[in-house]
């Protein structure tokens, strides 16, 4: 039977409590141990943890609970490990989406794992409330991979998160402003083509032919046949961990595709031609030194021509991409064609985005579409 001591702190001069108990077998060693408890006021509150801790080697969690008491891995540590594991398998810009992610946890990100509570993130998501949909589903994906990862590595015994569905916000202010009418997209393509006609042919493959602006990017004149009048999708740009970008492989095998387009874009594309001469890609850019078009400066050379036309509706590239969708749904185009155009993995992923009518024929209607495109 463990004894509970007084002995005389020097430094204060005050009565304090001690004791030394056996805890048992370490599970690791297969050696019989003992811990020593001292600086107690009191001595009932040395009596109170020395029976905790009996009891803990009686009912056998006294190394379980041990262990977990001594890790004080803070949301950080965590994150910083689990970045270190996702970098092997991810493209940069991924890497470069979880860190600004991560950097709007900052309120709790000093917070022990175990010791954030399932208030603490709901409290936090909802100061965001402000963010679009699909930022408020990658905070809330983030946080769930993060406490997934420290369960699975012994920091925490259960995933907060589980308690927390995502906040449904947003959705019909973004799904129903970030894409354009045809009369809307009309005008906009009149303006460009006078204003800036490298944007103007860049916006044309957005809104006319469904590209994204990463694969705008990483688009090459080999790419193109002009006679046949189509563009073979299978590249795109990505970003790595130091803010460059390089020619990737699409994420998706479905985003790799030959794409018919409209007599028109094939025309802005042959001007173009002539107007850049021969160069690899079909955008470049004209830093000394970069050649590719960041997707991210195709979005704010987007934006700066909105701040010169304010009579514009401001709309975003990737609203230029769903402008291409809704059009395709507004003539009567199935879902499953609208995917493959798309370069989405599944229907369901369209179907997400776009509720529209949807008729039978599908060829005829591209066909349709494509011909009648006459701004």
């Amino acid at each position: 039977m463990a004894e509970i001591q007084s002995y005389t702190n020097k430094k204060d001069g005050k009565t304090y409590y001690q004791f030394q108990v056996y805890t048992g077998i370490n599970p690791k060693t297969g050696k019989r141990t003992q811990t020593r408890r001292r600086g107690f006021k009191t001595k009932s509150a040395a009596k109170q943890a020395l029976k905790d801790i009996e009891n803990q080697v009686l009912n056998g969690s006294y190394y379980e609970e041990n262990n977990f008491k001594k890790q004080r891995f803070t949301l950080t540590d965590v994150f910083n490990e689990w970045y270190d594991i996702r970098k092997l398998s991810v493209t940069g810009s991924t890497l470069i989406s979880y860190k600004v992610c991560f950097q709007r946890l900052e309120s709790i990100k000093h917070y022990h794992i175990k010791q954030i509570t399932s208030k603490d993130i709901t409290n936090i998501l909802h100061q965001y409330m402000y963010l679009s949909q699909s930022s408020m589903d990658a905070m809330w994906n983030l946080l769930n991979q993060l406490f997934d990862f420290a369960l699975n590595s012994e920091y925490i015994r259960t995933n907060p998160m589980k308690r927390i569905n995502k906040l449904k916000i947003n959705i019909i202010k973004e799904q129903f402003t970030n894409f354009y009418t045809e009369d809307e997209l009309m005008e906009l393509l009149v303006t460009l083509k006078e204003y800036d006609f490298m944007l103007y042919v860049m916006c044309r493959l957005m809104g006319c032919a469904g590209l994204r602006a990463g694969e705008v990017g990483a688009l090459m004149w080999k790419d193109i046949n002009f006679d046949k009048g189509t563009i073979y999708v299978n590249k795109t740009l990505a970003v790595l961990e130091d803010g460059r970008s390089v020619v990737s492989a699409p994420k998706t095998k479905a985003s790799t595709r030959l794409l018919s387009i409209d007599k028109n874009t094939i025309e802005a594309l042959k001007e173009l031609n002539r107007i850049t001469g021969y160069q690899e890609f079909v955008f470049e850019s004209k830093r000394k030194d970069a050649t590719l078009i960041k997707s991210s400066a195709i979005g704010n050379r987007l934006r700066r021509f909105f701040k010169k036309f304010p009579n514009l509706r401001p709309i975003t590239s990737h609203g230029l991409h769903h402008t291409h969708a809704s059009i395709l749904f507004r003539q009567g185009v199935p879902p499953k064609v609208v995917q493959q155009r798309l370069g989405h993995e599944t229907v369901e992923m369209t179907l997400n985005v776009y509720i529209h009518v949807m008729p039978e024929d599908n060829e005829e209607i591209i066909g349709s579409f494509l011909n009648n495109i006459n701004f």
